[in-house]
C-alpha cells in the first residue's frame, strides 16, 4: 500500500517514511464559582505521507545553446526553426520565412535573458521516450504539510436570565516549498503555502420572558493564503532585464518561462 513509485524505482529513489503525528491537549474549568468559565483546547497535525512523483520534458543541453539540428517530433519529423527575421510577403497573400542554416540559432541572435535563464534548467536524467525523447527528467516532491488549531472560550452568568459568552478560534496549515526538479535549482523554487485562519464570536442571551428571548451575536472572520517562494530575492537585472524592473517590481522570486511542451520555469503559484 505504500509502495515506491515506477520513476522513483527507476532513478534507484527509495521511499520516504510515512509519518502522521496528531497530538494536542484541552483545559476547562470554573473562574469564580458557578459564573465563569473557561475551556482552551489545542490539536497539531504532522505528515510526511510520502513522494510525489513527476515527469518532464527538459530542453536538451544542445537545444538551450540553440542547436535544433537533431530536433524531431513524435513522428521523427524534423522540427524547422525559421528566423522570423526573414519574414515577407509570398505574393499570395500570407507570409514566408527561411529556416536558420542547420536549423541552429546563431549565438548573437538569443536574448540576453534567454542566455541567462537557460543555465536554470537541469539536464535531463532520463533517456526520453520516442524520437522526440519526451518525458526525459523525472523527480519527486515530498510534501510535509503542518496543521495546527487552538480554540479559547469563556462563558459568564450575569444571572439566570443573561448569560454571555466569547471565543476565539485560531487555526494555519502551511507546507514547506518543495521543489520538484530539486532544491539545487533555483528555476523551481517551490511554493511555502501558508493558510492562517482566525474566527473571533461574541454571545449575548438575555432571557426577556418565559416566550421571549433576545439573543445578540458578533463575528469576526478572516482566511488567508499566502505563497511564499523558496528562492526569492532574484535580481532581475542580473537575469538581463531593465534595471528598473528591479525598483519596480513588488515581488523578487523568478519569473514564469514557458515554452510548449517544455518544463516551466519560475515561481508559478505564489503572492499573498
Amino acid at each position: 500500500m505504500n509502495a515506491n513509485s515506477f520513476f522513483s524505482n527507476l532513478r534507484g529513489q527509495s521511499t520516504i517514511p510515512f509519518r502522521n503525528n496528531y497530538f494536542g491537549a484541552s483545559a476547562d474549568g470554573p473562574v469564580l464559582r458557578n459564573r465563569t468559565f473557561f475551556h482552551f483546547s489545542y490539536q497539531g497535525v504532522v505528515n510526511n505521507y510520502g513522494a510525489s512523483s513527476y515527469v518532464f520534458t527538459m530542453p536538451t543541453p544542445e537545444q538551450l545553446t540553440g542547436d535544433f539540428s537533431h530536433t524531431v517530433n513524435a513522428s521523427g519529423i524534423p522540427v524547422v526553426i525559421y528566423d522570423p527575421e526573414t519574414t515577407r510577403p509570398s505574393g499570395t497573400g500570407s507570409n514566408v520565412r527561411d529556416p536558420f542554416p542547420g536549423n541552429r540559432i546563431p549565438d548573437n541572435r538569443i536574448n540576453v535573458v534567454s542566455r541567462n535563464v537557460r543555465s536554470l534548467f537541469p539536464a535531463p536524467n532520463l533517456p526520453g521516450v520516442g524520437p522526440a525523447h519526451v518525458n526525459n527528467f523525472s523527480a519527486r516532491r515530498p510534501p510535509t504539510p503542518g496543521y495546527a488549531n487552538y480554540t479559547g472560550r469563556i462563558d459568564h452568568d450575569f444571572s439566570s436570565s443573561h448569560r454571555i459568552f466569547g471565543r476565539f478560534t485560531r487555526s494555519w496549515q502551511d507546507a514547506d516549498a518543495n521543489p520538484s526538479y530539486g532544491p539545487e535549482y533555483i528555476g523551481d523554487p517551490g511554493i511555502s503555502r501558508y493558510y492562517p485562519n482566525l474566527n473571533i464570536v461574541l454571545n449575548d442571551t438575555l432571557t426577556l420572558s418565559p416566550r421571549l428571548l433576545l439573543n445578540t451575536r458578533l463575528g469576526y472572520s478572516r482566511a488567508g493564503d499566502f505563497g511564499i517562494p523558496a528562492h526569492d530575492n532574484i535580481s532581475l537585472t542580473a537575469l538581463g532585464f531593465n534595471p528598473m524592473l528591479d525598483h519596480v517590481k513588488g515581488d523578487s522570486y523568478l519569473p514564469i518561462f514557458a515554452a510548449t511542451g517544455y518544463a516551466t520555469l519560475g515561481a508559478s503559484n505564489a503572492g499573498g
